[in-house]
């Protein structure tokens, strides 16, 4: 039980570090710029959740269409509307694309 907590404290943990990056990324990011979120996993606390909170947090930030877009919608469940859950790519390792886990998400930042 221990071994458990002690990983999903481990998750927990990471996903907040990134909110720091994006946090710290939309601060430097200029107006009309784009910003590229991506992560080597399918947890969706890393990828989804932080999308989420850098919508919310970030009125800025919109998410914006992918070209190419090759993986799959979001997750559902974690925090993204459906529209924006078809607007990042979930890569999942099962896929028949046989690619490793991973996640991307694009952002423009307003002129305002």
């Amino acid at each position: 039980v221990d071994e458990h907590k002690s990983k999903a404290s481990s998750l927990l943990s990471m996903a907040n570090y990134q909110r720091k990056l994006i946090d710290i990324a939309v601060r430097l990011l200029k107006p009309g710029g784009t910003l590229v979120y991506s992560t080597c996993t399918i947890n969706p606390l890393e990828n989804e959740c932080n999308v989420a909170y850098a919508l919310q947090e970030h009125k800025s930030l919109s998410l914006e269409e992918q070209v190419p877009y090759l993986g799959q919608p979001g997750v559902s469940g974690a925090g993204l509307s459906e529209a924006e859950r078809n607007l990042v790519q979930w890569f999942n390792p099962a896929h028949e694309m046989d690619t490793c886990g991973f996640f991307c998400a694009k952002f423009s930042k307003s002129m305002r």
